[in-house]
């Protein structure tokens, strides 16, 4: 497996289901991460290994990244990807269950990544100690924002922030600050 950063985005293995999940974009635009689960889960090549391997870089890993971008409004910054397939989507959902798993995922890969690292598999075969202690961080932040989107603690979560909800949010914002006499 090639890699040449820390994130899914910047590994084989990544970009593998990246191209997985663009082959497969709802015609109506309207993505799920069930659904998309499902088709990585479901796919010889990118389904993902056991956590008890630790490895660094899987679909699970893609999906989760994808998410964060979509929810932080930067998936246009994936200039890479040809003809642009993301801009399309206008909604991108994610089923309570289907986020619990994904953070299960990611933890316990990290988790048995640590102790790979500790049972002799020197930085769980990073060449790099640098790059070892980065996708540690990499992963920490990727299940804590999956743990973001739990909190909301309902079935069905909205990670595009549209227009009008960015819109309603500094509205909100704008009369916290008048009431406290900013």
């Amino acid at each position: 497996m090639g890699c040449w950063g820390i994130t899914a985005l910047e590994s084989d293995a990544g970009l593998d289901a990246l191209e997985l999940i663009r082959k497969n974009l709802p015609k109506d635009g309207r993505m799920k991460v069930k659904e998309l689960l499902k088709i990585i889960n479901e796919d010889e090549w990118n389904k993902p290994p056991v956590t008890e391997a630790g490895e660094s870089h899987t679909g699970v890993m893609m999906l989760a990244e994808l998410m964060v971008k979509f929810q932080d409004g930067t998936i246009q910054e994936m200039e890479f990807i040809p003809q642009k397939p993301f801009e399309k989507i206008v909604s991108f959902t994610a089923d309570y269950a289907s986020v619990v798993w994904m953070k299960s995922y990611l933890f316990d890969t990290l988790e048995q990544a640590k102790a790979n690292a500790e049972n002799g598999i020197q930085w769980n075969g990073w060449f790099q100690e640098e790059d070892w202690s980065a996708w540690q961080i990499h992963m920490k932040n990727l299940v804590e924002r999956l743990s973001d989107i739990l909190q909301q603690n309902i079935p069905e979560m909205e990670l595009i922030q549209h227009a009008e909800n960015k819109m309603t949010e500094q509205q909100e914002l704008m009369e916290e600050g008048f009431k406290m006499g900013f």
